[in-house]
C-alpha cells in the first residue's frame, strides 16, 4: 500500500500535508517562490516589475506542485 502525501480538506477544496515528505514539498515550493522574488526585488524598479517578472515561475512551480500533490494524494483527485 502506498503511503499518501497529502489529502483533501474537510471542505474537499484544498489538501493538506499529512507526511514528513509532503511538508517537504510545500516547504520547497514555498522557499523556492520566496527565493525568487528576493532575486528580482534587487534588479526591480517597481513592485509591478517584481510581481510581473515572478508570475511566470510561480505559474510553474505551482503547477508542479499540484502534479505532486494528484500523484501522491491518493484517487481522491475529483
Amino acid at each position: 500500500m502506498e503511503r499518501l502525501w497529502f489529502r483533501k480538506t474537510v471542505d474537499g477544496l484544498l489538501w493538506k500535508p499529512i507526511a514528513w515528505q509532503g511538508w517537504f514539498i510545500l516547504s520547497l515550493w514555498a522557499a523556492a517562490n520566496v527565493w525568487k522574488i528576493t532575486k528580482l526585488e534587487k534588479f526591480s524598479h517597481s513592485v509591478s516589475d517584481t510581481l510581473l517578472n515572478a508570475a511566470p515561475f510561480f505559474i510553474v512551480t505551482t503547477l508542479f506542485l499540484l502534479l505532486i500533490v494528484r500523484k501522491t494524494s491518493g484517487r481522491n483527485w475529483a
